[in-house]
This record gives structure tokens, sequence and C-alpha cells, in this order.
């Protein structure tokens, strides 16, 4: 899947051209680490039922790196959204607090209802959500952890924030009941599918530059 074909001259203006090339720049970059997980992997697999402390520490690391160069991706977006909305209001330039605001706004008359940037929320919530509460965990409180489960291997860390996360918000959004993870579990070969979910919401992304640019 291609991204970063926009031209300078379908950028509106620079900083937006800036934050556009510089996430592009970053979100190509996460090849590479995907390429070193998934190698990683194969190695791993045949290797079960035993891993070593050593490909744990790696594994959990690139892991953590990949969600957290995401996480600064999905800034560059806010920040984007901000510069593109700049004539019609103020948006926040964080990408967790725009998201907070469109999934709790209630009034229509609001830039938050505005339909291109709400339908780009609702596509992005899941995957965004695992990327956004694992980078805060290992970022924050705690440290994942390589486990293996039915010769599968799984990514696990453990929850200790008490502070609202983006599944806390999908609860809301969704009006589904309260309830708190005690931790999050991922399948390794799972890496690549958020990425190329994270890779469909920047092509998104670009479609809704080029739409406004014909406004």
């Amino acid at each position: 899947m291609q991204i970063g074909g926009l031209t300078i001259e379908q950028l509106p203006n620079p900083k937006i051209r800036r934050c556009y090339q510089d996430l592009i720049r970053k979100a190509k970059s996460i090849t590479y680490k995907l390429d070193i997980i998934n190698a990683m992997h194969t190695d791993l697999i045949n290797k079960l039922p035993s891993i070593s402390e050593s490909d744990d520490i790696i594994l959990v690391g690139e892991i953590a790196d990949i969600f957290e160069k995401i996480y600064s991706c999905m800034e560059y977006v806010a920040m984007i959204f901000k510069e593109l909305y700049r004539d019609r209001g103020e948006i926040q330039a964080k990408f967790h607090s725009l998201l907070q605001k469109t999934i709790k706004n209630k009034d229509s008359s609001s830039i938050y209802a505005d339909k291109k940037i709400f339908d780009f929320v609702d596509r992005s919530l899941e995957w965004y959500a695992i990327v956004h509460d694992i980078r805060s965990e290992e970022t924050h409180f705690s440290n994942g952890k390589i486990i293996t489960q039915d010769s599968k291997i799984f990514y696990r860390i453990d929850r200790q924030t008490g502070r609202e996360t983006v599944y806390d918000l999908i609860r809301i959004y969704k009006k589904l009941p309260s309830e708190r993870e005690v931790e999050y579990k991922l399948e390794i070969l799972d890496v690549t599918r958020i990425y190329l979910s994270f890779i469909n919401s920047i092509q998104q992304l670009e479609r809704i530059i080029l739409a406004m640019n014909e406004v």
C-alpha cells in the first residue's frame, strides 16, 4: 500500500507540507522494524517452547518502538487537521485529544461533528486504541513481556494506569458497560496488521487533503 504521493502543490501551506513530509518519512521507517519483528517471530516459532531473555527484551523493544513511532505519526496527523480546518475553528493539535473531543461531542454544529473528521476518527479508533494504550503503558508505567500460548507468541503488558484510555473512550462511544482491563495481550503477527490499518488511515488523510483542495 502506497503513501506519500501528494506533491508540494497539493499541500496547502508550509506547516502542512512539513508535517506531511515528516509523517511519511517516519511511517516508511517503521517497515524496517517490521522486518526485524517478522524475522524474529519466524526464528522464535522454530525454537518454541522456550524464549531466551535476550530475545524477549529485543522483541518487546522493537514492538514498543513501532508503537511509539505510530503514535508520533498520529500527532502529525492532528497538526495537519488543525491546519486544514484553521479557518473553521480551533482543533486540538494532539490526536488523542482530537479523538476524545470527536467521540464525546454532542453538538452537531461543532467542528468535531464534521463528517471528514468523524469518519477518520471512527475508522482509526480500533487500531489506535491498541497503539495508544500499549504505548502509554510502556512509556509511563510498565514494560511488556513475550509469552507463548498454544504454539503462538504474544506480547503482554499489565495495565497500571488509572487514567482514561482509548479503550475507555470506545466503551463510551459504543455505549458498552464500564470495564477496566487488567492487561493488554497482542499476538506478534497482529503488529503487521495494525501497521497496515495505520497506513489505511494515512491514505484516508491524503484523500481528505485532496478533497479540501477542491473546495
